[in-house]
């Protein structure tokens, strides 16, 4: 087994361990869990092992040294977290946010490993409305002050136009992180035209998720 290989396994250990962790309970709950295995688990475990596979070919490309990355403590950890994380979610989205983080864990070297960790436990913790709010946030550096007034939150996620009172509880979610601004943070049901623009951290946090990874095919 070569060292790639090596690395890969880091994510295959983990996914297979998440899978096989399969809780002991009366008979049909152990039924549904063995079923949910055949039919989900190692289905997300597929795609997400595809993931891994091309982030890890592109920083192959991308001339990190593989022999180094195998002996890096916190890449071990990080493959582990996000895989766990991979494992979790019903959305293919969420499990390209966690692949791109896994390879500006890598790639991007201006970010503090410190960081890097509050990135990941991000992803987890917040819905995908609440990423394709920020991401809103960074496109208009606002957000529209009104219910009669979301159309531009709207095309970043349909979601808003569908239920409004997800915003603001949303925002307030993204404000106690640091993502935007909490000094200029209102109820969307005022007429205030103050704006509620993203943090640095917020913006460091949108560059970690998303793909910046070479193309192969050049």
């Amino acid at each position: 087994m070569d060292t790639l290989d090596n690395i890969k396994d880091i994510a295959f250990t983990t996914g297979k361990v998440l899978i096989n962790q399969i809780p002991i309970f009366g008979e049909l709950v152990t039924e549904y869990f063995t079923l949910a295995k055949e039919k989900i688990a190692d289905k997300r475990f597929t795609v997400w092992m595809g993931m891994v596979e091309s982030k890890l070919a592109k920083l192959v490309r991308l001339e990190e040294d593989i022999n180094k990355l195998s002996s890096d403590e916190f890449l071990y950890s990080f493959i582990q977290s996000a895989t766990a994380g991979a494992q979790k979610t019903h959305q293919n989205e969420k499990r390209e946010f966690f692949a791109n983080a896994l390879y500006n864990a890598v790639a991007i070297q201006d970010i503090s490993e410190e960081k890097k960790l509050i990135f990941l436990s991000f992803i987890d913790r917040y819905t995908l409305v609440a990423i394709k709010l920020l991401y809103s946030y960074s496109e208009d550096q606002h957000i529209l002050e009104n219910h009669e007034n979301l159309d531009s939150s709207a095309q970043s996620a349909p979601e808003f136009a569908e239920d409004r009172n997800l915003v603001f509880p949303l925002m307030s979610q993204l404000a106690a992180d640091g993502l935007i601004e909490t000094q200029r943070l209102v109820p969307i049901d005022t007429v205030d035209t103050r704006r509620t623009p993203i943090t640095p951290f917020g913006e460091e946090f949108l560059r970690f998720i998303t793909d910046n990874s070479i193309e192969l095919n050049d």
